[in-house]
């Protein structure tokens, strides 16, 4: 089972999307007894919230001890999602009266959680993407026209759009499409140390990397993606330094302003590493990694948000994926006509970034504990470090050895 084909994903760290479970409109009837929360209604209740990722058991069962939920509010949540459940799949089966059928497999019961953008209903191993905003035919006839491309490049897989019910007719949130499910799950995010298992992981996402990266811009051009040149990243980051709140308030605001004016002075003063060839990137590339039981990646998804602009920018999200101990060993098995210091340059340069973005963010929550561990120990103790340190690239990719997990 995978995550959703085309989310558009935040910058901010978090936990990339709930777990899955096994939700069926047969199987989750509310309660009507009269008076407190049952127990029947509490599990459905948490079921549910353990799907969209919303709310914790814990929380409803506080919200209830407190009066802050009563049993007439939480009943109706539950059948607001059962009610979900049920107009999707009226929606699936009207566009395609030959599935009626999948959707009264009792082993296989239907599964309703939601994106940021999108709402995913699986039913039989098929996984139907409905969106929760307007978005244009042509954003999605782009992403579908890039799957085949990707299909004949990569060697894990990528989704393959069997169903499609975007026609002009069709309301937009009834514009669904649909696709087999890729077997695998995704990891959370976390630091990884040096070991074996870890840097076979690394060198697998470099790998599949390397294949994305080498995409030929003819066809992606003509799908009309979107583009970004070596001039728009240099302007962007030069935006981000003059843009970018600094942390004030803090015990250690000195150290932070020395750390924010050491770090944008080592990203802009050398120019000449923003001199790269535009590539095919996927935008939200490590939270959309399919793996297997033994960290093998078994396919990509998330297409949503993939351009043309700057390959350094999914090195920049695994970094954050993996941690900065291992972020070299990406590069070891990456192919590139290009000048390895800059992209590894580069990939400091977003990745840090995005590590000042997420303390402005914080301390604007009052929370002083982010910056500090952003500024001090992440920026400050690690990007001057690396900054000279660039990896060997171009090395032997050990990801043939799962490419048959793409055909079986």
């Amino acid at each position: 089972m995978e995550p959703e084909l085309g989310e558009a994903s935040e910058t901010s760290p978090r936990d990339d999307g709930p777990t899955r479970s096994e939700i069926s409109q047969n199987d989750r009837k509310s309660q009507t007894v009269e008076g407190s929360v049952d127990d029947g209604l509490l599990d459905a209740a948490a079921e549910i919230g353990r799907v969209t990722g919303q709310v914790s058991r814990q929380d409803i069962e506080n919200a209830v001890a407190t009066g802050e939920v009563d049993r007439k509010t939480l009943e109706a949540g539950v059948n607001a999602f059962l009610g979900d459940v049920k107009a999707r799949w009226k929606t699936v089966i009207e566009a395609y009266p030959a599935l009626k059928g999948e959707g009264r497999d009792a082993k296989n019961p239907m599964t309703l959680w939601y994106g940021e953008s999108h709402s995913f209903l699986e039913v039989s191993g098929i996984l139907f993407r409905f969106p929760m905003v307007e978005r244009t035919p042509e954003e999605t006839g782009r992403e579908l026209a890039l799957l085949p491309q990707l299909n004949e490049r990569l060697h894990v897989r990528v989704p393959k759009v069997e169903y499609d019910n975007r026609q002009a007719e069709t309301e937009w949130y009834e514009q669904f499409i649909g696709y087999r499910t890729i077997p695998g799950h995704r990891q959370k995010r976390a630091f990884l140390k040096r070991n074996p298992g870890s840097l076979q992981m690394v060198h697998a996402l470099g790998g599949i990397l390397s294949e994305l990266h080498a995409t030929r811009l003819d066809d992606a051009t003509r799908l009309g993606m979107e583009q970004s040149t070596p001039e728009d990243v240099y302007e962007f980051v030069n935006e981000r330094y003059r843009m970018t709140p600094r942390v004030e308030g803090s015990f250690k605001g000195e150290a932070f302003e020395k750390t924010f004016e050491d770090f944008f002075t080592l990203a802009l003063e050398e120019d000449d590493i923003y001199d790269f060839r535009p590539t095919v990137r996927h935008g939200a590339f490590s939270r959309h990694v399919l793996f297997d039981d033994a960290l093998h990646p078994t396919g990509v998804v998330g297409w949503g948000n993939a351009e043309i602009g700057d390959p350094a920018e999914d090195f920049a999200d695994v970094m954050h994926f993996v941690g900065p101990a291992v972020i070299a060993d990406a590069f070891r098995p990456y192919q590139t006509r290009d000048a390895i210091e800059g992209l590894w340059k580069r990939t400091l340069v977003h990745w840090g970034i995005d590590q000042f973005l997420a303390a402005a963010s914080a301390a604007k929550r009052g929370d002083e504990d982010v910056p500090d561990y952003v500024y001090i120990n992440l920026v400050r103790d690690n990007i001057p470090r690396l900054w000279d340190q660039t990896p060997r690239a171009g090395g032997r990719s050990i990801i043939a050895k799962v490419a048959r997990l793409k055909r079986t």
